[in-house]
């Protein structure tokens, strides 16, 4: 499979992408759980990333169906 011009395995473009996406939770985790607990909007916050979580994972059906 190709993907931004470089030729890879499929499972190792998973695994690149899923730590890539690890990397982004652990960056970013400590600065939103800041401004929720500031502004006292958890719940709009937990909403929102329970909304985004379950969107991604029904993404993920059509991760298995480009060729």
């Amino acid at each position: 499979m190709q993907f931004l011009g470089r030729q890879f395995v499929n499972s190792s473009l998973y695994d690149y992408i899923l730590a890539a996406s690890y990397l982004l939770i652990a960056i970013s985790y400590p600065v939103l759980t800041s401004i929720a607990d500031t502004r006292g909007n958890k719940k709009n916050f937990m909403r929102f990333f329970c909304y985004m979580g379950a969107i991604g994972c029904s993404a993920l059906f059509f991760s298995n169906q480009i060729h």
